[in-house]
């Protein structure tokens, strides 16, 4: 926790995502070198989710912030 949720950055850009395992997290040594950190919200009685989908999760909201950059404004098919 403590990061920003991945609607309130700008990931229209290059960046390196860290995805830390569920059972130790991240590594401290490259979470010290993070300039940003990220947390995706989470509601009800979720706590975590596993790496592949919270990877997943950010990678989309980069691609859906590429396309409304370049006036693409659907996240499914192309469609206007």
């Amino acid at each position: 926790g403590g990061g920003s949720a991945p609607d309130d950055l700008d990931l229209g850009g290059a960046f390196v995502l860290v995805v830390g395992n569920e059972a130790r997290g991240r590594d401290p040594g490259v979470l010290d070198r993070a300039t940003v950190r990220l947390t995706i919200p989470m509601e009800g009685p979720v706590d975590s989710l596993n790496a592949a989908i919270a990877g997943s999760v950010v990678l989309f909201a980069a691609a859906r912030q590429r396309r409304m950059r370049d006036g693409r404004r659907s996240d499914v098919g192309g469609a206007p």
